[in-house]
Parts: C-alpha cells; structure tokens; sequence
C-alpha cells in the first residue's frame, strides 16, 4: 500500500518540526539532520539510550519499517520503550506476515494508534491525481486508471509516474488523457506487481496464472481443477477476490495489473493450455449463459483454435452488447476472413463491423463496411435489412452529420417499401426531424406511425419513446403519459432494447408530473433488473445517468458524481438518447454545485471538446451551454451566466422546448433580476402540463414580488417533489424578503427551516442565495472569457496551445492575460492556479 513512502513522510515532517529523529529500516531521507541513518534496531537503541534530551526540547522520534521482521526480543524492547513515553513510535507493519509476539500489543494496549492502510476509493483517487499532475483529469481516464489499479495507492502511483515518463499520460486540451498500458510493462513497475505475487505454492501460482488467462472463473470450475484450496489461501492473502454473477461465485485477481504481468511473462505452451482448459470446463457445463459463448470462443481463438464463423458472429455481438468493442472487432474481422465473399455471412459480419466501428466513433469506417454490405449481391432477409438500413441512417446523423444524405437514403429505400417495413423507417424520419429541433414534426410523424401499427409492434417500440420524449421537451408530459399508456402494451413484454429507452422517458414524465414515488420506483426496478442482466451496457448507461440527476435534484451532489464519473466511461452511445458528452457536461455542472469551480470548468471544456469532434444537435447543444451557464453562475461570473442561459431560453422558445426554456428562465431570475421575466415564465407555464415547469414560474413570480409568504409556499411544493436544493434556496430567498419588510420572526423562521433541509441533505446554499454576501474574491471580477483563458493557463497551457484549444489569435489570448494579470493583481502564471484554488477553497468553506 506505500507505507514506507508513508512512514518516510511523516518522519520527515517529524524532522521538520524539531524532533531528533532515528530510523530502522534505511528510510531514505530520514534522519539527515542527526547525521545517522542506521539500519539495524540494536544500533538505534544503544543511540536512544545514549541520546540526551535537552531542557524544553521535543521528544526523540522513532521509526521503523517492516517492524513484523523483529524477532520477539526486539519487540518486546520496543513495546517497553512505547509504554514508558519518553519516545514516539511510528512502525509500519504488514497484513500478509503474522508479527511476532509484542507487536500487537503496541496497539492493543493503546501505545499506539493504529492506522489501517487501505485502497482508494474513486473520489481519493482523482484528488490525488489531481494533485500529482496539478491539473485536472479526464473522466475516462478516472475510471481507466481505477480499473487498472483498484485504487492501491503504491500501484497507482507506479504507474502514473511511468506513464508520464513515457507519455502515455498526457495534458491534451487543459485535460490529462491516459492512452493505456504499453505492451510490455516496465520493469520497475513489473516487480512492484510482482513482490505481491511471491511465495506462491505450485497449485497457486497455477491458478493465478489460470485467472491470469481466463477470469473471470467460477468456484465450481476451480474445485474441478482441484485448485479449491490454492484459491481460498490466495483470497485470505488478498490476491484473489470473489464476486456474485446471479447464482453463480465467480474468482477474479484483485489486482488486473496482476494478470496483466503474469500473462506477459508466461509461456505460450502454459498460455494454450490453461486457455484450453478454461474452455472445455466450461462446455462441460453447458455454457448455459449467453456470455459463456463469448468466453469460450475468446479462450479458444487465443488457444490457436479457429471456432465456427457462426460462433464468431454471435460471440462478437454478445462482446458489442458488453460494451467490449476491441473483442467484437477482432471478432468479426476474424469472421469476415472466413467467410466467402459476398455470402449472407459475409454480408452479416460487414454490418455487424460496421456497427462496431460506430460505437468506436470511426463513422466514415463504418460507412464503408455498411456501402460494401449494400453492394454485395447477397440479400439479406428484410428484417436484418432493415435492422442494417437503420443502423446505417443513425450513423449518418449522429455520427457523420450528414442529416441530408440520411434523408434520401430513407426516402430512396421506403420507396420499394410498402406496410410495416415503411412504418418502421418512418421512426428514422422522425428521429431526423429530433435532430433538426423540429420536435412537432417528431410527434406528427410517430403518431401517423402509432395509429397505423398495432401495439407492441416493432415500429411502434422503436417511436414510441422517441415521440414521449419530443412531447416531454415541448412541455407535455402528461401527453407523453398518454400516449405511452396507450401504445406501450405490458411493460413485461418489452424486449430489453426498448426498456432501454423507454425507462428514461417514463421517469422523467413521472418527475414532471410531481410523482416523485414512481419516479424512484421505475429506477429502483430499472436496477434491480441490471442486476441480474447487466450485458445491455446502453440501459445501464441511461439509468445510471438518471439516478444521478434525481441524486443532483434531491441535494445529494457527492453520489451524483460517483454515477456521472463513471457513466462518463462508457463509449460509443450516439443517438436522441445516447450521449456521453451530454453526461459530461452534467458532470461539470455538478461540480460547481459543490464548490470544486475549477474542476468543473476543465470538465465542461472536455465536454465542449468532444461535442465539436463527435455528436451535436440542438438539444444536446442547449444542455451543454445551459451546464456552462449554472458554472459560471456557482465561480460568480453572474453576468457571463446570465448571457449564456439567456441566450439558451431563446433558443428554445424558438423550437417550442418548454422545458429547456423554463430551466433557462429560472436560473437567470435567481441569479439576477427576476421582475422582467415573470410574465414570459407564466406563457410557458399556461402552455405546459408540467407540474415543475409551473413550480419554476411561480418561484420566478415570487422572487419578483419580494413576498416572503410566496417564496415560503414553493419551497414546500419543491420539497413536495423532492427537489430538496430548491427548496432550501427558496427557503433563504424568503429568509431575506421577510427581513426586507421588517419581518424578523418569520425571517428566523425560514432561516431555521432553510438550515434544517440543509443539515438533512448535508449541502449548502449556491453562492447566490447565501445568507451573507460571499467575500469579494478577485477571481470573481474576470470576464467569462477570461475565466476561460485563466482555467487553460492553470492548467498549464502555452500560448500557442490555448489559442489553438479556444480558436483565437495568440495575440487575443495574450492580450487576455495582460487584462487577468492586471485585475488579479499577479505577475506570474502560477499565480493564476493558486488564486482559482483558493477561491475554490474559500466557496467549498461557505
């Protein structure tokens, strides 16, 4: 876990503040002052007796590494010289050896505190990555590095100084990116892994190779291996982790690097056998889970075994379902050169490529893979045609850009289309109008389809969610209910592509509904079925992303983030619904509810980023800005906030998207003046069935009005509907109109209630609705954009770098730090970092 790096630490510090320091264990740059750095425990006792403490002077301060390797006199003396208090101890000690008797008493019989090391968790981990690379970190990146690590601190810290040595972690766009492991590990960090890994019996290190080459395993495929006991020895030392899968106990190494080492470093006779093995145990058992295909053909082809072409197909689209793009692609690439040219089979592996190279984000592959399938003479039944045709129109437009030539590529193939197969491309037509904001169109298009096809029909599942959510942005969530009542059949016969989607959409319609109940039910029910079922990664996806914005709007901003980091991970969603770049923004804007404005204002520029390399459209557009917005307003740039929201409203009252506008609307009226924006709150309300879009007018009507009785009333019907932050912000807002009037009691009142929410909630007020006037910060008075310039600067950016990431002049960006410099009252730019980080400390205090 690091605890020499650890131990070496504190006695430095110890050093630093005036103790006499003296160490066992050769810690490097211990005891430098004192002029000794001895190594055996002997030596330093006979320096500690000898050793005078001078009047007023701190007590002597020993350490010792590796203290379980005392033999039993040695920690008999030191437990003596503990208990008389005339020396501090600091010892490191390991779980894995058994210390001799006497350790233990040091802190059984309170000598001494003992501190467990233990892993980090994810928010540790990206604090302290954060800090080594003293600029903010890519959510991918987070996660990558957390898999790869588990969080062991000495892992973790390995690896990342040997990636930036090599530059595989690198600062790209104010953000630090990880490209992964390199083929072969360097040796440092190899042995590191490998120290955990010695004095392994024979039937251990079998088995840590055999998970090295096929976890995850079952425990009774083990106990067929006859490796039982060699796995509960390696699970007591912590080396090997069990996990529940359903019914089934599965083995994994704890550590990935683990595998990583031990599969590098193997054989290739070793390698083919223990592959071999994995997978004929687990035909013995009748590979009766879908993914037991994929893990069979896998161990097989790395075996050197070819599998059937039909076994490829199919394990490659269970690894797409997975999540596991490099596996499908290798897959089907490995089907395609077995297939003949231009057969059925070949025709399927091209578009199953096709789709993979999509989800991968290589859209212009994937158009040539789909172009080759459509040219081959082969037909294709015309449900996987169709299914084809379709996956090809949704690369077009959310991954090319190219709405037109999608347009005619429908128009063309429903004209040798008639009944069904038609009503089915329509769903393309009217995601098309979704892209292009017009949403009535969307609507127009799918009802046409709805009163035409019956329930539950394949056209019908792929429109439905699509129409619910169009109505849902243009305000009318109860028609969304309607209509999904009324098409959608049993919720049980729904395939799981269709729940995917349509989980979302109901959620949100329910929360717009005030039926915050059902709305936790639906996600509640949502995970439960993820948990038996977790192979569709694009619902777990949505669902994920859901909880954590029900998590933001109940004021629990900490497990929002969690869900959003991780949900921020998962590549290749392009869609009206499926989008990680939407999900960063979220991120950001999370963020800055919870003080960390720095950090949020790199993340939204990471979502920016990828928005300009991959999938835009207007709703995404106005929900990344609406994000940039609610930044700047929590790092007090109110004006730059007000411009941007602004900005969004009138974008989306143009297109008729009630909810976006209301949103909009609602953050410039608390953050500024609310008075001039009552009357247009009402118009989108007196359109709306949205119990929250009439919430937020109300909220705005009050604030313009200054009526402390107003504001009292909506912050209960925000709480009614679980939106805990809003009410709280309410709360003060009528804490503050009650003081204006001379109303000092029903002031305290609301004070009193509006803290009670908080301490129940453990957040805080946004900046704007604070009790006092947040300390005037210099930080605050920078324009939007050169807030921008100065995130970029901290982060460490050149010139020439920053101009490129914001496509400006070089001369603009220097013109931009001459005014920063000016206004902060620094001359260097490290000053800029240091200023952004004590405001962010100063908003995390308030």
């Amino acid at each position: 876990m690091g605890m020499t790096r650890l131990l070496g630490a504190a006695l430095r510090q110890a050093e630093a503040q005036g103790h006499t320091v003296f160490s066992v264990g050769g810690i490097g740059g211990v005891g430098a002052s004192a002029g000794v750095a001895f190594d055996t425990f002997d030596t330093v006792l006979e320096r500690l007796r000898r050793a005078r403490r001078a009047e007023g002077s701190l007590p002597p301060v020993l350490g010792i590494d590796d203290a379980h390797l005392l033999d039993t006199a040695a920690a008999t003396q030191l437990v003596s010289l503990a208990a008389s208090r005339r020396v501090s101890v600091i010892a490191a000690v390991t779980r894995e050896i058994s210390p001799p008797v006497g350790i233990d008493i040091l802190w059984l019989e309170r000598h001494v505190e003992r501190i467990d090391l233990t892993r980090f968790d994810r928010a540790t981990l990206a604090r302290v990555l954060r800090a080594r690379l003293g600029g903010d970190v890519g959510a991918t990146t987070l996660q990558r590095l957390w898999a790869v690590t588990r969080g062991h601190p000495l892992l973790l810290r390995e690896l990342t100084e040997q990636s930036v040595s090599d530059d595989l972690l690198r600062r790209s766009g104010g953000v630090w990116r990880w490209s992964g492991l390199p083929g072969t590990l360097p040796r440092r960090l190899a042995d590191v892994v490998l120290l955990r890994l010695r004095d392994l019996s024979v039937d251990e290190y079998e088995l840590a190779c055999l998970l090295a080459v096929a976890e995850p395993l079952e425990a009774d495929l083990i106990l067929q291996f006859g490796l039982s006991g060699a796995a509960e020895s390696l699970h007591l030392r912590g080396l090997v982790s069990e996990e529940r899968a359903g019914r089934r106990v599965q083995l994994r190494l704890s550590e990935p690097l683990s595998g990583y080492v031990l599969g590098s470093r193997m054989s290739n006779l070793t390698a083919r056998r223990l592959r071999r093995q994995a997978a004929d145990a687990l035909i013995s058992t009748g590979a009766r889970r879908e993914d037991d295909l994929l893990r069979i053909v896998t161990l097989r082809m790395d075996a050197g075994l070819v599998p059937a072409g039909e076994q490829l197909l199919g394990a490659a689209l269970i690894a797409l379902r997975q999540g596991d793009q490099l596996t499908a692609e290798r897959l089907c690439r490995a089907a395609l050169s077995d297939a003949d040219a231009g057969g059925a089979e070949s025709v399927r592996v091209r578009l199953l490529l096709a789709r993979v190279l999509a989800v991968t984000g290589r859209h212009e592959e994937a158009e040539q893979e789909f172009v080759a399938a459509s040219d081959a003479p082969q037909r294709l039944p015309q449900d996987e045609y169709l299914d084809a045709l379709r996956a090809r129109i949704d690369n077009l437009v959310w991954g090319m850009r190219r709405p037109d030539e999608a347009a005619a590529l429908t128009d063309r193939a429903m004209r040798g289309l008639d009944g069904p197969s038609v009503r089915l491309l329509e769903t393309c037509r009217a995601a098309l109008a979704l892209y292009c904001d017009r949403l009535p169109d969307a609507v127009a298009i799918a009802s046409k389809v709805m009163d035409l096809e019956p329930v539950g029909s394949a056209a019908v599942r792929a429109v439905l969610p699509l129409a619910a959510f169009a109505l849902l942005e243009l305000g009318d969530p109860a028609g969304a209910m309607e209509l999904l009542r009324a098409h959608g059949g049993s919720l049980e016969d729904l395939p799981e592509e269709a729940r995917r989607d349509w989980d979302p959409v109901l959620a949100k319609c329910l929360f717009h509904l005030g039926d915050r109940d059902s709305t936790d039910a639906i996600l509640t029910e949502a995970e439960s079925d993820m948990g038996t079922d977790s192979r569709e990664r694009s619902r777990h996806f949505h669902v994920s992303v859901l909880r954590a914005c029900l998590y933001r709007k109940q004021g629990k901003p900490t497990e929002a983030v969690a869900l959003l980091r991780e949900a921020g991970t998962f590549a290749g969603f392009h869609g009206w619904l499926d989008t990680r770049v939407w999900t960063v923004g979220w991120l950001a804007g999370v963020l800055a509810e919870t003080g960390q404005h720095s950090e949020a204002l790199g993340t939204l520029l990471e979502a920016e980023s990828e928005r300009d390399d991959g999938q835009s459209y207007p709703i995404l557009e106005d929900g990344i800005a609406f994000e940039r917005a609610l930044v700047l307003a929590h790092a007090g740039d109110v004006s730059g906030a007000v411009a941007q929201a602004t900005e969004v409203a009138k974008r989306a009252t143009a297109a008729g998207r009630v909810l976006t506008a209301a949103e909009a609307l609602h953050l410039v009226a608390r953050i500024a003046d609310a008075a001039p924006l009552a009357r247009r709150a009402w118009r989108l309300a007196e359109g709306s069935t949205s119990q929250f879009v009439r919430l937020q007018a109300e909220h705005i009507a009050a604030l313009a009005a200054a009526d402390g009785d107003a504001l009292w009333a909506v912050a209960e019907q925000f709480l009614s509907v679980g939106a805990q932050p809003l009410a709280a912000e309410a709360l003060a807002q009528a804490g503050r109109a009650h003081q204006a009037a001379g109303q000092l009691r029903s002031s305290q009142a609301a004070w009193a209630r509006c803290q009670e929410l908080l301490a129940g909630t453990g957040g805080s007020l946004p900046p704007w609705a604070a009790r006092e006037a947040p300390s005037e910060h210099p930080v605050a008075t920078l324009t939007t954009r050169e807030r921008e310039v100065a995130v970029v600067v901290a982060a460490g950016l050149s010139n020439r770098e920053i101009a490129a990431q914001l496509f400006v002049s070089v001369r603009t960006v220097e013109n931009h730090l001459h005014r920063i410099f000016n206004k902060l009252g620094i001359s260097a730019r490290a000053d800029v970092a240091r200023l952004l980080a004590e405001q962010d400390g100063d908003r995390r205090v308030a």
